[in-house]
């Protein structure tokens, strides 16, 4: 991979940004200075790196992901198409090992230091749309207004313990109170509504994720706005890894044997939502119910079974997002439609080898490719078989082309 020629790292507050900049020590010598936060100070950042008349694809920015305290740094450096990564902090505190003291001037140059030395890592950000970034702020606004409702609705338990002249006026005002915040947040839930209703990229992945068992309004809307229509993570691996539901193991040599589970590092609120949709599904959804009780009854962890649950719906919902993506890029320009296709059987044919479930994912990838180009009629006896099979296996050891090939066998047997 091509190494940047200029570094900056970039520490972030409020009012300031702290600057340091880094490259090839024979001819760029290391350099620190500090600019208010403001387009007025950014484009003062610009115009000193202008200075080095180095190329944009050879200068990289990297600073910690502090929100919207970044935001005015984020639009103008897409504006002038300079690349740039956010990087979370925790990530660069645990990079420097020990350390002793801090400033922001020594915080800059650790950003500065870590996009350097971990560039081949670092994947470039770019601002979501403009929809997505107000679904954000709305959700962000219908969590406060649901967070207070409960908050002054736990008042009502004081009149199980005062006297009625002691708590009457509190209690009218609490009431007010309370219908007020409900008018707001039926509001916020409509203009959500709306703005979904009017993207049609976002109600189409809305209609996708909903169809998963389990999954509604709510965690539906935040899978898309996390995951910016299932386009930042390229599979339901990493997905299920930043929501916490991806188990890890823990051991060390012969001594430390640990049980294997999920870790702490995640999207907290993301990973609620998937436990009340595992729940809803266990409940209402005929295959998740005799998945958990067959399980169970295997002598499985209650909790366990529940975390297979949640990585079921992940699965399912990116896959149908992905493909509909897929096959939405693929359709919209008919002229380049078959070269794209030969392309795609082409890097099929040249994937190496390995896992099982990776095996059943080319062959599987092999089989809808023919029937995209030349119909089912193109499927040899061995291909039916192999999609049947696969189709009524199961996905925790075969893995998500179980889904894609029960998608496919649909079309064979539309009863089943």
């Amino acid at each position: 991979m091509k190494k940047s020629k200029l570094v900056i790292g970039i520490d972030i507050s409020k009012s300031k940004l702290d600057v340091f900049i880094l490259g090839d020590p024979t001819s760029i010598s290391p350099r620190h200075f500090v600019v208010t936060n403001d387009k007025k100070g950014i484009l003062q950042i610009l115009s000193e790196v202008k200075k080095y008349r180095i190329v944009n694809d050879d200068i990289l920015f990297c600073f910690e992901n502090t929100g919207v305290y970044g935001m005015h740094l984020c639009y103008l450096l897409q504006e002038n198409q300079l690349r740039y990564s956010m990087v979370p902090a925790i990530e660069i505190k645990r990079s420097k090992g020990l350390t002793r003291g801090k400033s922001d001037k020594s915080d800059s140059e650790d950003i500065a230091w870590y996009a350097m030395t971990h560039e081949h890592r670092l994947s470039f950000k770019e601002l979501p749309e403009t929809d997505l970034m107000k679904l954000r702020l709305l959700l962000t606004e219908r969590d406060k207004l649901v967070k207070a409702i409960g908050i002054f609705d736990s008042t009502k338990e004081n009149e199980d313990f005062f006297p009625l002249e002691v708590t009457k006026e509190l209690m009218k005002q609490n009431r007010q109170i309370i219908k007020g915040l409900q008018r707001q947040l039926k509001a916020i839930e409509k203009l959500i509504k709306e703005l979904i209703k009017a993207n049609d990229k976002i109600q189409k992945q809305m209609e996708l994720a909903k169809s998963v068992p389990g999954v509604g309004d709510q965690t539906a809307i935040n899978l898309i706005v996390t995951t910016r229509c299932f386009t930042t993570f390229d599979n339901w691996r990493q997905l299920a890894c930043y929501a916490g539901i991806a188990p890890f193991e823990y051991s060390s040599g012969t001594s430390i044997r640990g049980k294997t589970k999920v870790s702490g590092l995640a999207n907290k609120k993301l990973k609620t939502l998937l436990n009340m949709a595992a729940l809803t599904a266990k409940k209402y959804d005929l295959q998740m119910k005799e998945y958990y009780e067959k399980k169970t009854k295997e002598g499985k962890n209650g909790m366990l079974v529940m975390n297979a649950l949640r990585c079921k719906i992940i699965s399912r919902g990116f896959d149908e997002a992905l493909n509909a993506l897929c096959n939405e890029s693929l359709f919209n320009d008919s002229a380049i439609f078959h070269n794209q296709i030969q392309e795609l059987f082409i890097q099929n044919t040249y994937l190496p080898f390995g896992r099982l479930f990776e095996n059943f994912e080319k062959d599987l990838n092999r089989i809808y490719l023919s029937i995209l180009t030349q119909g089912w009629q193109s499927l040899t006896n061995d291909d039916y078989e192999q999609l049947e099979e696969l189709a009524f296996s199961c996905p925790f050891v075969n893995g998500s082309a179980v889904y894609k090939a029960r998608s496919l066998y649909a079309h064979i047997q539309p009863g089943l």
